[in-house]
């Protein structure tokens, strides 16, 4: 692991796994945007990844980024090795661990951090040493007898380390924290700020248990096995529930531990009650965009042909990109001049990448999608006439909002806050739709609303005023900005008076023992 140097002060920290500054779009732009949109406070980055390769920033950093601090879980941490005396301690860390993975519980995890830091154990002497090896045994027997043991020790072995860098990293010195996730860039920031009185927020555009619910459903890395049958008697019967178990129980960690829980829309609120978080705490933020500076893309007359439609996303599984090269079969039989664009990145998974190209091929398709890279879709705007978004997990996509600030409607799959996007929702004071909503995985369907929506002149364009009127009325970046401003500076004075009190009762302290 990186190591900065510590403490770091800032107004704020961002807990931030797996994205800004090293991946572009999605969560990434919108920390980018925010950080710009609030100048007058400083930030630290704190950026949790799978390891510590270096990777190069694909953001200028604004000047209010004090430091960005690297996190790798898989951070082999030193310290002492173990010895047989060692063997309570162990157990004890053990247990806190298990009970962190399994049952959610944030006393445990904070007593894992204090047993941890006293008994000045390395990662090794933890999960690797002759003195624990019986340990793992025995919890091997209790949650997974019936599953091959190097399955359960392997598994084990990575939640445990993961558990154990979020509860002895470093993490800057600040008046509040915030975290743009639950997971483990949750667990760190609740550790952080139970440890030092200060307040910490949650921030969840899509929601992490179900992202991670997705991805391991997918995970050809691992497989059901039946070796359990119909035995209900054990907590668990595959390795992928102690997978689920444990993302499920760092949210509850995260939830129990934050004094506020925002998110982009009420449908993701269910989810996060459902993972133990108090309503009383739950407060809706939606994503916004600049509505001027894309709406600006307009002062360009689009061409009447070729007709152009783009998907801009990350070339990854969770977008589907392959439903969208199937959908484009579709549609070029009724629109057979279309030009075809997918505008993200390629090199996030090369594999899978690899793939959608295939699949091009295989559909003879090569000569009408192009796969643009990453790019300046300011550039682009002006000349896409529809967008498309297949993906199995969104929460309130942005390139769907800043489409339609530029006028441009969308056709989407049924997930996150698509639906009251394209449609409306209770409330909304704009009437009409912006788009075609399709279920997940149907090609068919979503090649004939791209063909409906793009041979129809006069239907585009009417959907296109819905959502830009849409857009420029709920989801202006100007009026979303300012509420996390009223939002961190109601937290900031929290923390200060806060900090007041607690140098208050210390000096008192002091002044009693000097007395006595």
């Amino acid at each position: 692991m990186t190591q900065s140097t510590l403490p770091i002060e800032s107004d704020i920290c961002l807990l931030l796994e797996g994205t800004y500054p090293y991946i572009m779009g999605g969560v990434s732009g919108w920390t980018h945007a925010l950080i710009s949109a609030i100048p007058d406070l400083s930030f630290s980055a704190v950026s949790v990844r799978e390891n510590d390769n270096k990777k190069e920033y694909v953001y200028d950093l604004p000047h209010n980024v004090n430091a960005v601090h690297d996190i790798g879980l898989d951070w082999s941490f030193p310290g002492r090795s173990a010895t047989r005396r060692d063997a309570d301690v162990l157990a004890r860390i053990y247990e806190n661990i298990r009970a962190t993975i399994q049952d959610g519980n944030a006393n445990a995890f904070l007593e894992l951090t204090e047993i941890v830091r006293k008994s000045k154990l390395s990662l090794n002497a933890i999960l690797h040493s002759r003195t624990a090896w019986p340990l793992t045994i025995k919890l091997y027997s209790r949650l997974f007898p019936n599953m091959p043991l190097n399955q359960f020790v392997w598994t084990w072995r990575s939640l445990a380390t993961g558990v154990l860098v979020s509860a002895v990293a470093e993490v800057p010195d600040s008046r509040l924290y915030h975290s743009i996730s639950t997971g483990y860039g949750g667990l760190i920031a609740a550790r952080k700020a139970v440890q030092s009185g200060r307040p910490f927020i949650i921030t969840e555009h899509g929601i992490y248990t179900n992202e991670r619910r997705i991805e391991l459903y997918v995970a050809d890395w691992l497989f059901d096995s039946g070796r359990s049958g119909f035995d209900t008697t054990i907590g668990f019967t595959e390795i992928r529930d102690l997978w689920m178990a444990a993302f499920s129980s760092f949210s509850r960690i995260a939830y129990e531990c934050a004094d506020r829980i925002t998110t982009l829309y009420e449908g993701n609120q269910v989810f996060q009650i459902d993972d133990g978080a108090q309503p009383a705490k739950l407060q809706i933020i939606p994503n916004g965009v600049d509505v001027e500076r894309l709406g600006a893309t307009m002062d360009t007359p689009k061409p009447s042909s070729p007709l152009t439609i783009a998907l801009i996303g990350r070339v990854v599984p969770i977008k589907d990109i392959r439903m969208f090269v199937s959908a484009c079969s579709v549609l070029l039989n009724s629109v057979p001049d279309a030009e075809i664009l997918i505008l993200g990145p390629t090199d996030e998974d090369p594999e899978y990448a690899a793939e959608c190209l295939n699949l091009v091929q295989e559909l003879g398709l090569e000569n009408k999608i192009q796969f643009c890279g990453r790019v300046n879709i300011l550039e682009y705007l002006p000349r896409i006439h529809l967008l498309a978004l297949t993906s199995l997990s969104e929460a309130m996509p942005l390139v769907l909002l800043e489409g339609g600030a530029a006028g441009i409607p969308s056709v989407a799959t049924d997930v996150g806050s698509c639906r009251q996007l394209l449609e409306g929702f209770d409330g909304d004071s704009v009437k009409g739709v912006g788009g075609r909503i399709v279920k997940c995985g149907d090609a068919q369907s979503a090649g004939a609303a791209m063909a409906e929506i793009l041979l129809d002149d006069a239907l585009r364009k009417s959907m296109g005023a819905v959502m830009r009127e849409r857009v420029m009325k709920t989801y202006n970046k100007e009026t979303i900005d300012q509420t996390y401003i009223d939002l961190y500076n109601q937290w900031l004075a929290e923390s200060d008076q806060r900090a007041s009190e607690k140098t208050q009762r210390l000096e008192l302290e002091r002044e009693e023992t000097r007395v006595s």
